[in-house]
């Protein structure tokens, strides 16, 4: 049908532009609330992520959405719980579940929405995963140098190396190859 194609990049512009509005005020959310910390920054960062899952819900399949979510939330998880039990990464905000902030959860699974959303948008398949990771990983580089100069965690340890700023290299790294991991599961189910 010649008008479904015109309607298909009308819906896509549309939630391109909600998951832009949604980046630009999460992001003023968390200098915001930084300063407060705990209890707001959990509630924003709840909200997100069920903003990221309500419109996955609607603009993607249910399975596609909760393979995202459920990948990310698990993966995410043990990421940090990796560094931060040995002794690298240091959380300072509750609540938490074995020392790993609820919003850090949420955090992971918008990033990975976003990205794969503005991946989708230049690329299919594996290419567009590979630019979700990087393009999730070049947003860790911006934000965690935030939550760092707040006093939202603090890296302790870890292997030696470069490092930008008070980032140590192994987190980029850790960052490419995890969401390279999950953004390449997630284009199998969409």
């Amino acid at each position: 049908m010649p008008g479904t194609r015109c309607k298909d990049l009308l819906t896509a512009q549309a939630g391109f532009e909600l998951t832009v509005t949604a980046l630009k005020y999460s992001a003023l959310f968390w200098i915001y609330v930084g300063m407060k910390k705990d209890s707001l920054l959990t509630l924003g960062s709840i909200l997100s992520a069920a903003g990221a899952l309500i419109h996955g819900v609607i603009y993607w399949s249910v399975t596609g959405t909760t393979v995202l979510f459920g990948a990310g939330m698990v993966v995410g998880f043990g990421a940090e719980l990796f560094v931060t039990s040995r002794g690298w990464l240091k959380h300072h905000v509750t609540p938490a579940i074995v020392g790993i902030p609820l919003y850090i959860l949420c955090g992971w699974v918008v990033t990975l929405y976003v990205a794969i959303r503005a991946s989708l948008f230049l690329f299919s398949g594996w290419e567009a995963a590979l630019f979700a990771a990087v393009l999730a990983t070049c947003y860790d580089m911006v934000v965690d140098h935030i939550g760092v100069h707040l006093g939202l965690w603090s890296y302790t340890g870890g292997p030696s190396g470069p490092s930008l700023g008070a980032v140590p290299w192994w987190n980029f790294a850790g960052w490419l190859l995890i969401t390279g991991t999950i953004e390449g599961i997630i284009i199998l189910f969409l």
